[in-house]
Parts: C-alpha cells; structure tokens; sequence
C-alpha cells in the first residue's frame, strides 16, 4: 500500500505535509476495510493513521517554531 502511494507520486516529500497526507491516506484504507466489512483492520489503520496525523502536526508545529528564529 505506501509503495503504491510512494511510486504514484500521491507523496511529496520534501513538502510539509507528508506526514499529513499519508495520515489521509490510511484513513481512507479504514474507510474501505470498514466497508467490507474488516473491522479489526479498520480499527488498526484507524490507530496508525491517528499516530502518524499527531506525528505529523508535531513535526509541522517544530518546523515552524524552528524556522522563526531570529538573527
């Protein structure tokens, strides 16, 4: 799954929101895996997506804060 999302380029690396965009992407597979009707995986990417959004949105903040330093 992330080798298809790395190869079709839906990925940006280098841009800020990478983290925040592969969060989007395993939300959207808990999606389907709760549709047909895999609920203990969607409950599993459900944990990982959570983990890699608040992983994602700490980096974000850091980068930010870092950035701003003063001469």
């Amino acid at each position: 799954m992330i080798f298809t999302l790395i190869s079709s380029g839906d990925i940006n690396y280098g841009k800020g929101d990478a983290y925040v965009s592969l969060g989007h992407h395993i939300s959207g597979y808990r999606v389907i895996a709760a549709a047909l009707g895999f609920g203990g995986l969607a409950g599993t990417a459900a944990g990982a997506a959570k983990i890699v959004f608040v992983v994602g949105i700490i980096l974000f903040l850091v980068s930010l804060f870092m950035g701003r330093k003063r001469p």
